[in-house]
């Protein structure tokens, strides 16, 4: 004959006595530790961005004056022009990248901040433009002026055509 077994059930209850507690609520407000530590935080990564970059900088400087001496000593005045060349688009490329991104960053992710961004950086190139031709064109009337003072001074008249003895 076969044995039929039943399984002993047991239950174990445990009971805690107490004050039921209320889960806290998250507080928006910064305990000045957390705020000190977040100040701390954001040195340190201020601190090492900043050092990054300047190292950054520094082994481009190196880079480019070498290859500016190549360029030079092999007389590869082509090849230098458009190194120049890329290294301006570059450079633009990201200064474009940064006003964008800050700009959606400051307007909290939206797209009408990296408008703004574009914008500003439409007008700070024009501006740059600007300032670039100011130059250029005193330095033009400066190149004008000397010469109409050296051809006084030597005794030229009629637009260099005769003297005036």
């Amino acid at each position: 004959m076969a044995e039929t077994r039943t399984a002993d059930v047991r239950r174990i209850v445990i009971e805690i006595k107490g004050e039921k507690k209320e889960p806290k609520e998250k507080s928006t407000e910064l305990n000045p530790e957390d705020e000190k530590q977040s100040i701390g935080d954001l040195l340190k990564n201020a601190i090492f961005s900043n050092t990054a970059r300047d190292v950054m900088n520094g082994v481009k400087q190196v880079v480019l004056a070498d290859l500016n001496r190549r360029y030079s000593l092999s007389e590869d005045y082509i090849g230098e022009r458009t190194l120049n060349n890329v290294l301006t688009a570059v450079g633009k490329t990201k200064t474009l990248a940064q006003y964008v991104i800050s700009g959606v960053i400051l307007s909290g992710g939206n797209i009408g901040g990296g408008l703004v961004g574009l914008g500003l950086y439409g007008v700070s190139e024009f501006i740059n433009n600007q300032a670039n031709l100011s130059q250029y064109y005193r330095q033009i009337n400066s190149n004008n002026y000397q010469t109409g003072y050296y051809k006084e001074r030597a005794g030229l008249v009629n637009g260099s055509k005769g003297t005036e003895n």
